[in-house]
């Protein structure tokens, strides 16, 4: 049984960046082009700023700023906060919650090599959740794991409907509704 994924393992590799003298209508074509809501800005190939959607529309847009005329390096947020690859998806989960931000620049050894979002962590929740009641059985046993379960939520792997109270049944986690239907998961 794996301890942890990290950073490394899930992070997006391409990172699609622009320059600090770019325009905003440039950096919007590359946003839309890449089919992205985020771009590393830089100088001299080193990050020194991000961008997202909503800052062209808070810091351009709604201010009614020619975008053809405003450069990244007016609008871009800064300081960049980064992780290393090799940092836990928890490590990650709380960096980006302390900084109230959606997205880490990983770098190693002084390389920019990936971007991870919260969006990336919450596509492995499930996973982790696995991972997690498969280390409770194995260290605390079933007494544990049952007051666990009665406080997961989310979505039934049976009959896809939202449960503020999911159970494991069959490796599964069910409903209710699901957990008592002897048909539904057996």
């Amino acid at each position: 049984m794996r301890k942890n994924l990290n950073v490394g393992e899930i992070m997006t590799a391409n990172i699609i960046t622009c320059d600090l003298n770019d325009s905003i209508v440039s950096v919007a074509k590359k946003m839309a082009e890449h089919k992205i809501g985020f771009i590393v800005v830089v100088s001299n190939g080193k990050p020194v700023g991000v961008m997202s959607e909503g800052d062209l529309i808070r810091e351009v847009l709604s201010k009614e700023l020619d975008p053809k005329k405003v450069k990244a390096k007016q609008i871009y947020k800064s300081p960049v906060i980064t992780i290393s690859p090799n940092k836990s998806l928890l490590d990650a989960s709380k960096l980006m919650a302390k900084n109230n931000i959606r997205r880490l620049i990983v770098m190693d050894k002084g390389k920019m090599v990936g971007v991870i979002s919260s969006r990336d962590i919450l596509q492995y929740a499930p996973y982790l959740i696995e991972i997690l009641t498969e280390r409770l059985h194995a260290e605390r046993g079933e007494e544990l794991i049952a007051s666990y379960e009665s406080q997961l939520v989310g979505i039934c792997e049976v009959c896809g409907k939202w449960s503020d109270s999911l159970k494991l049944k069959n490796g599964l986690f069910v409903c209710e509704e699901c957990y008592l239907s002897p048909s539904q998961t057996s």
